[in-house]
Protein backbone atom coordinates (compact mmCIF):
# COMPACT_ATOMS: atom_id res chain seq x y z
CA UNK A 1 0.00 0.00 0.00
CA UNK A 2 1.36 3.41 -1.00
CA UNK A 3 1.97 6.10 1.52
CA UNK A 4 -0.69 8.29 -0.17
CA UNK A 5 -3.42 5.61 0.15
CA UNK A 6 -2.58 5.13 3.83
CA UNK A 7 -2.94 8.87 4.49
CA UNK A 8 -6.33 8.91 2.73
CA UNK A 9 -7.65 5.96 4.79
CA UNK A 10 -6.57 7.58 8.05
CA UNK A 11 -8.20 10.89 7.02
CA UNK A 12 -11.51 9.19 6.22
CA UNK A 13 -11.46 7.32 9.57
CA UNK A 14 -10.89 10.56 11.46
CA UNK A 15 -13.80 12.24 9.65
CA UNK A 16 -16.19 9.34 10.49
CA UNK A 17 -15.07 9.31 14.12
CA UNK A 18 -15.70 13.05 14.44
CA UNK A 19 -19.14 12.56 12.94
CA UNK A 20 -20.01 9.87 15.49
CA UNK A 21 -18.97 12.10 18.39
CA UNK A 22 -21.06 14.98 17.03
CA UNK A 23 -24.05 12.67 16.60
CA UNK A 24 -23.68 11.39 20.15
CA UNK A 25 -23.59 14.94 21.51
CA UNK A 26 -26.69 15.85 19.53
CA UNK A 27 -28.47 12.74 20.80
CA UNK A 28 -27.50 13.49 24.38
CA UNK A 29 -28.70 17.03 23.99
CA UNK A 30 -32.08 16.08 22.58
CA UNK A 31 -32.73 13.29 25.13
CA UNK A 32 -31.74 15.28 28.21
CA UNK A 33 -34.57 15.10 30.80
CA UNK A 34 -36.70 18.21 31.05
CA UNK A 35 -36.25 20.24 34.21
CA UNK A 36 -38.96 19.40 36.78
CA UNK A 37 -41.57 22.13 36.99
CA UNK A 38 -42.51 23.53 40.39
CA UNK A 39 -46.24 23.84 41.06
CA UNK A 40 -46.96 27.40 42.14
CA UNK A 41 -49.21 28.01 45.12
CA UNK A 42 -51.59 29.89 42.83
CA UNK A 43 -52.29 26.55 41.10
CA UNK A 44 -53.66 25.01 44.31
CA UNK A 45 -57.46 25.01 44.32
CA UNK A 46 -60.06 23.94 46.90
CA UNK A 47 -61.17 21.23 44.45
CA UNK A 48 -57.62 19.83 44.34
CA UNK A 49 -57.46 19.59 48.13
CA UNK A 50 -61.04 18.27 48.39
CA UNK A 51 -60.16 15.41 46.04
CA UNK A 52 -57.27 14.42 48.31
CA UNK A 53 -59.69 13.79 51.20
CA UNK A 54 -61.07 10.24 51.22
CA UNK A 55 -64.55 10.03 52.70
CA UNK A 56 -66.90 7.41 54.13
CA UNK A 57 -70.70 7.61 53.84
CA UNK A 58 -72.40 7.58 57.25
CA UNK A 59 -76.07 6.48 57.00
CA UNK A 60 -78.97 8.26 58.67
CA UNK A 61 -79.95 6.81 62.02
CA UNK A 62 -80.94 7.19 65.66
CA UNK A 63 -78.59 6.42 68.53
CA UNK A 64 -78.06 7.00 72.23
CA UNK A 65 -75.55 9.81 72.67
CA UNK A 66 -73.64 10.28 75.91
CA UNK A 67 -73.14 7.97 78.88
CA UNK A 68 -74.62 7.65 82.37
CA UNK A 69 -71.60 5.94 83.91
CA UNK A 70 -70.26 7.93 86.85
CA UNK A 71 -67.11 7.58 88.90
CA UNK A 72 -68.19 7.45 92.57
CA UNK A 73 -64.96 9.16 93.57
CA UNK A 74 -65.62 12.22 91.43
CA UNK A 75 -68.14 14.93 92.36
CA UNK A 76 -71.20 15.27 90.11
CA UNK A 77 -70.18 18.84 89.21
CA UNK A 78 -66.76 17.73 87.95
CA UNK A 79 -68.25 14.79 86.05
CA UNK A 80 -70.56 17.08 84.12
CA UNK A 81 -67.53 18.59 82.43
CA UNK A 82 -66.51 15.34 80.77
CA UNK A 83 -69.71 13.43 79.95
CA UNK A 84 -72.95 14.33 78.24
CA UNK A 85 -75.76 12.38 79.94
CA UNK A 86 -77.35 9.75 77.69
CA UNK A 87 -80.18 10.86 75.40
CA UNK A 88 -81.64 9.97 72.01
CA UNK A 89 -80.37 11.71 68.88
CA UNK A 90 -81.46 11.29 65.25
CA UNK A 91 -79.12 12.30 62.43
CA UNK A 92 -79.39 12.76 58.68
CA UNK A 93 -76.73 10.89 56.69
CA UNK A 94 -73.42 12.62 55.88
CA UNK A 95 -69.92 11.91 54.61
CA UNK A 96 -66.91 11.99 56.93
CA UNK A 97 -63.17 12.04 56.26
CA UNK A 98 -61.71 8.56 56.52
CA UNK A 99 -58.59 10.05 58.14
CA UNK A 100 -57.69 13.10 60.18
CA UNK A 101 -56.61 16.04 58.01
CA UNK A 102 -52.87 15.75 57.42
CA UNK A 103 -50.04 18.28 57.44
CA UNK A 104 -49.62 18.13 53.65
CA UNK A 105 -53.33 18.86 53.09
CA UNK A 106 -53.38 21.81 55.48
CA UNK A 107 -50.17 23.22 53.99
CA UNK A 108 -51.89 23.48 50.60
CA UNK A 109 -54.68 25.53 52.18
CA UNK A 110 -52.22 27.83 53.98
CA UNK A 111 -50.11 28.54 50.92
CA UNK A 112 -53.03 28.90 48.52
CA UNK A 113 -54.42 31.57 50.84
CA UNK A 114 -51.03 33.20 51.43
CA UNK A 115 -51.16 32.84 55.20
CA UNK A 116 -48.05 34.47 56.64
CA UNK A 117 -45.63 33.47 59.37
CA UNK A 118 -47.91 34.99 62.03
CA UNK A 119 -50.44 32.22 61.33
CA UNK A 120 -53.36 34.64 60.95
CA UNK A 121 -56.23 34.42 58.46
CA UNK A 122 -59.49 36.27 57.83
CA UNK A 123 -62.05 33.70 59.00
CA UNK A 124 -65.60 34.08 57.71
CA UNK A 125 -67.67 35.79 60.40
CA UNK A 126 -64.76 36.20 62.82
CA UNK A 127 -62.27 38.52 61.09
CA UNK A 128 -58.49 38.07 61.41
CA UNK A 129 -57.79 35.14 63.71
CA UNK A 130 -54.81 33.02 64.73
CA UNK A 131 -55.28 29.69 62.93
CA UNK A 132 -51.95 27.83 63.03
CA UNK A 133 -48.58 27.63 64.74
CA UNK A 134 -45.37 25.86 63.77
CA UNK A 135 -44.42 22.51 65.31
CA UNK A 136 -41.81 19.79 64.75
CA UNK A 137 -44.57 17.21 64.17
CA UNK A 138 -46.74 19.60 62.21
CA UNK A 139 -45.99 22.41 59.79
CA UNK A 140 -43.49 25.27 59.77
CA UNK A 141 -43.10 28.57 57.93
CA UNK A 142 -39.81 28.53 56.05
CA UNK A 143 -38.52 30.33 52.95
CA UNK A 144 -41.68 32.34 52.51
CA UNK A 145 -44.09 29.37 52.60
CA UNK A 146 -45.60 26.80 54.92
CA UNK A 147 -44.14 23.30 54.71
CA UNK A 148 -44.74 19.95 56.40
CA UNK A 149 -42.01 18.98 58.82
CA UNK A 150 -39.76 16.46 56.98
CA UNK A 151 -41.20 12.96 57.11
CA UNK A 152 -44.42 14.20 58.76
CA UNK A 153 -46.48 14.85 55.63
CA UNK A 154 -49.03 12.12 56.48
CA UNK A 155 -49.17 12.94 60.20
CA UNK A 156 -52.35 14.60 61.52
CA UNK A 157 -52.33 18.37 61.36
CA UNK A 158 -51.80 19.80 64.87
CA UNK A 159 -51.37 23.19 66.55
CA UNK A 160 -54.45 24.37 64.65
CA UNK A 161 -57.16 26.47 66.30
CA UNK A 162 -60.93 26.01 65.98
CA UNK A 163 -60.91 28.98 63.60
CA UNK A 164 -58.23 27.33 61.46
CA UNK A 165 -60.01 23.98 61.27
CA UNK A 166 -63.29 25.71 60.43
CA UNK A 167 -61.66 27.88 57.73
CA UNK A 168 -60.06 24.82 56.08
CA UNK A 169 -63.32 22.85 56.16
CA UNK A 170 -65.33 25.66 54.58
CA UNK A 171 -62.63 26.32 51.95
CA UNK A 172 -62.94 22.76 50.61
CA UNK A 173 -66.75 22.84 50.74
CA UNK A 174 -67.30 20.95 53.99
CA UNK A 175 -67.67 21.67 57.68
CA UNK A 176 -66.44 20.52 61.05
CA UNK A 177 -68.52 17.64 62.44
CA UNK A 178 -71.03 18.41 65.14
CA UNK A 179 -70.41 16.61 68.42
CA UNK A 180 -73.40 14.38 67.63
CA UNK A 181 -72.10 13.50 64.15
CA UNK A 182 -68.66 12.73 65.52
CA UNK A 183 -69.94 10.49 68.36
CA UNK A 184 -72.40 8.66 66.08
CA UNK A 185 -69.64 7.87 63.56
CA UNK A 186 -67.24 6.83 66.33
CA UNK A 187 -69.71 4.46 67.97
CA UNK A 188 -70.39 2.79 64.59
CA UNK A 189 -71.77 -0.68 65.41
CA UNK A 190 -71.50 -0.19 69.18
CA UNK A 191 -68.22 -2.08 69.60
CA UNK A 192 -65.57 -0.66 71.94
CA UNK A 193 -62.87 0.80 69.68
CA UNK A 194 -60.71 2.31 72.43
CA UNK A 195 -58.36 -0.70 72.71
CA UNK A 196 -54.80 -0.70 71.38
CA UNK A 197 -55.83 -2.41 68.12
CA UNK A 198 -57.59 0.78 67.05
CA UNK A 199 -56.05 3.51 69.17
CA UNK A 200 -52.79 5.36 69.77
CA UNK A 201 -52.92 6.28 73.47
CA UNK A 202 -50.50 6.82 76.34
CA UNK A 203 -49.82 3.11 76.90
CA UNK A 204 -48.83 2.25 73.31
CA UNK A 205 -47.66 5.48 71.66
CA UNK A 206 -44.21 7.13 71.66
CA UNK A 207 -46.02 10.13 73.20
CA UNK A 208 -46.28 12.06 69.98
CA UNK A 209 -48.55 11.94 66.94
CA UNK A 210 -48.22 9.15 64.39
CA UNK A 211 -48.97 8.75 60.70
CA UNK A 212 -52.71 8.48 60.09
CA UNK A 213 -54.32 5.14 59.24
CA UNK A 214 -51.85 2.76 60.91
CA UNK A 215 -54.33 1.23 63.35
CA UNK A 216 -57.43 -0.78 62.42
CA UNK A 217 -60.51 1.21 61.32
CA UNK A 218 -63.90 0.93 62.98
CA UNK A 219 -66.75 -0.90 61.22
CA UNK A 220 -67.58 2.20 59.14
CA UNK A 221 -64.02 2.36 57.80
CA UNK A 222 -62.91 5.39 59.85
CA UNK A 223 -59.34 5.48 61.18
CA UNK A 224 -58.01 7.02 64.41
CA UNK A 225 -61.39 8.13 65.71
CA UNK A 226 -60.12 7.16 69.15
CA UNK A 227 -56.67 8.42 70.12
CA UNK A 228 -53.76 9.86 68.11
CA UNK A 229 -55.14 13.43 68.35
CA UNK A 230 -58.21 14.87 70.05
CA UNK A 231 -60.55 16.08 67.31
CA UNK A 232 -62.17 19.49 66.96
CA UNK A 233 -65.96 19.62 66.70
CA UNK A 234 -68.05 22.48 65.37
CA UNK A 235 -70.07 22.81 68.59
CA UNK A 236 -69.43 25.48 71.15
CA UNK A 237 -68.84 24.02 74.60
CA UNK A 238 -71.67 23.71 77.09
CA UNK A 239 -71.44 22.11 80.52
CA UNK A 240 -74.02 19.34 80.84
CA UNK A 241 -75.75 19.55 84.21
CA UNK A 242 -78.96 17.77 83.14
CA UNK A 243 -80.13 15.16 80.65
CA UNK A 244 -80.83 16.71 77.21
CA UNK A 245 -84.16 16.11 75.47
CA UNK A 246 -84.31 13.83 72.39
CA UNK A 247 -83.28 15.82 69.30
CA UNK A 248 -82.70 15.70 65.55
CA UNK A 249 -79.43 17.01 64.01
CA UNK A 250 -78.39 18.98 67.12
CA UNK A 251 -75.72 21.66 66.61
CA UNK A 252 -74.98 22.77 70.16
CA UNK A 253 -75.12 26.28 71.65
CA UNK A 254 -75.40 29.32 69.36
CA UNK A 255 -72.33 31.05 70.82
CA UNK A 256 -69.41 30.48 73.15
CA UNK A 257 -65.70 31.03 73.78
CA UNK A 258 -64.77 27.33 73.90
CA UNK A 259 -65.37 24.37 71.59
CA UNK A 260 -65.88 20.63 72.04
CA UNK A 261 -63.03 18.13 71.66
CA UNK A 262 -63.65 14.40 71.18
CA UNK A 263 -61.78 11.12 70.93
CA UNK A 264 -58.83 11.44 73.27
CA UNK A 265 -55.23 11.48 72.08
CA UNK A 266 -51.79 9.87 72.40
CA UNK A 267 -51.33 11.29 75.93
CA UNK A 268 -54.59 9.85 77.28
CA UNK A 269 -55.55 6.66 79.08
CA UNK A 270 -57.96 4.24 77.38
CA UNK A 271 -60.84 5.58 79.47
CA UNK A 272 -60.44 9.04 77.94
CA UNK A 273 -60.57 7.61 74.39
CA UNK A 274 -64.19 6.46 74.76
CA UNK A 275 -66.63 7.99 72.24
CA UNK A 276 -68.76 9.70 74.90
CA UNK A 277 -65.81 11.43 76.61
CA UNK A 278 -65.71 15.17 75.89
CA UNK A 279 -63.27 17.96 76.56
CA UNK A 280 -62.94 21.59 75.53
CA UNK A 281 -60.48 24.31 74.52
CA UNK A 282 -60.50 28.04 73.74
CA UNK A 283 -61.49 28.94 70.16
CA UNK A 284 -58.06 30.48 69.56
CA UNK A 285 -56.18 27.56 71.15
CA UNK A 286 -54.18 25.00 69.22
CA UNK A 287 -51.99 22.30 70.76
CA UNK A 288 -49.59 19.47 69.93
CA UNK A 289 -52.30 16.85 70.56
CA UNK A 290 -55.29 18.51 68.86
CA UNK A 291 -56.29 17.88 65.23
CA UNK A 292 -59.47 17.46 63.19
CA UNK A 293 -61.34 15.78 60.36
CA UNK A 294 -64.20 17.17 58.30
CA UNK A 295 -67.64 16.20 57.03
CA UNK A 296 -69.65 16.84 53.86
CA UNK A 297 -73.37 16.73 53.14
CA UNK A 298 -74.61 13.62 51.35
Amino acid sequence: MSKLKLILIIAVAVIFAAGDVTAQKKTQKTTKPAKEKMVSTSAITPKMVRESIEVVSIPSGTFIMGEDYEDPYRPQFEWSFTVCFSHQVTLTGFKMGKYEITNEQFVMFLNANKVGSDGKFNVNGYGDQYIVGGHDWGVKFNGGAWKSSPGKEKFPMINVSWHGAKAFAEWVGGSLPTEAQWEYACIADGKDYSSGEYTWRSSNSPLHTLKVGQKKPNSLGLYDMNGNVSEICNDFWEQTTRRPEPSTNPTGPMRGSRYVLKGGNFTDAEFLCQPWYRNSAELTEGDYNIGFRIVFSE
